[in-house]
């Protein structure tokens, strides 16, 4: 839409007549050639293209920003805090910027690994499940000191519900034989939900629901909510940001694809129908 400047007298009965700009809007091609449309639509495309591409620009830098912010923040962490780090990228979907930094940190985990060291239900299963995810073989016996007579998890662990959800998640690793395993992850996706009534932590009461709704293993993380349980304010807050820009980012290329598929389609179906006339 474009307007013409007109003028227009305004008259007042004691006062000389004034003339008063007045703008008049009216449609482009009531006084534009075709020749001036077209040159128009031109102009207009590669001013807006111009801006993506700046935009695009200074959001690209703004991600690399963001990401090597993340690399140096992994760097600095210990074994253990670097795997709690894996664990978030792989939940926000983001892990493709670090397949290196995730391999050398569970490999490293892998040949350091001391599971008789470590007597909480939590960390063996959390670890368990993090190196298999890799493709790391681990056996299941490395649970044994968590079952009873029967082979059904003790009791004693039936309020760390800490360990119950990160026993679940690595039950959906389980491989054919591994029946204790298997037992004890149907166990616990039950007996959580049998007693959420009585838990007061509301974040905790999402984070359990979720993860029985949809654990890590067998969902896809971009299309999840997201819980990150760490209590590392500083990398969790960098990655959360990063995981934001990322998925603009994927977001508009995703926008492109569709454009150009739909174009795409679009032309094929003007060649198909010009082929009839």
């Amino acid at each position: 839409m474009a307007f013409s400047l007109l003028y227009v007298q305004k008259f007042s009965p004691n006062k000389s007549s004034t003339i008063l700009p007045f703008k008049v809007y009216e449609p482009m091609h009531a006084y534009c050639s075709f020749h001036n449309k077209t040159k128009f639509t031109l102009s207009f495309n590669q001013t807006h293209i111009s801006k993506t591409v700046k935009a695009k620009e200074a959001h690209d830098i703004k991600h690399a920003k963001a990401l090597d912010e993340v690399k140096r923040l992994f760097v600095r962490q210990s074994t253990d805090e670097r795997l709690s780090m894996v664990d978030s990228i792989q939940r926000l979907g983001i892990e493709y910027h670090f397949e290196d930094q995730i391999e050398a940190t569970l490999q490293r985990k892998y040949t350091m690994l001391r599971f008789h060291r470590i007597q909480e239900l939590s960390q063996v299963a959390f670890q368990f499940r993090m190196l298999r995810q890799q493709g790391y073989y681990i056996r299941p016996d490395i649970f044994d000191i968590f079952w009873d007579n029967r082979g059904k998890l003790k009791d004693t662990f039936y309020k760390d519900i800490n360990g119950l959800i990160a026993l679940f998640e690595a039950s959906q690793l389980s491989i054919q034989g591994e029946d204790y395993l298997e037992s004890a992850g149907q166990f616990c996706r039950e007996y959580p939900n049998e007693r959420s009534s009585t838990f007061h932590n509301h974040a905790q009461v999402n984070f359990i629901a979720q993860t029985l709704m949809c654990p890590i293993h067998k969902t896809l993380s971009r299309f999840t909510p997201t819980i990150i349980q760490s209590q590392n304010v500083t990398w969790t807050n960098s990655l959360q940001r990063l995981s934001k820009i990322d998925t603009q980012m994927v977001s508009s290329l995703h926008l492109k694809e569709i454009f150009a598929v739909s174009k795409w389609w679009k032309d094929l179906g003007s060649s198909s129908q010009s082929l009839y006339l």
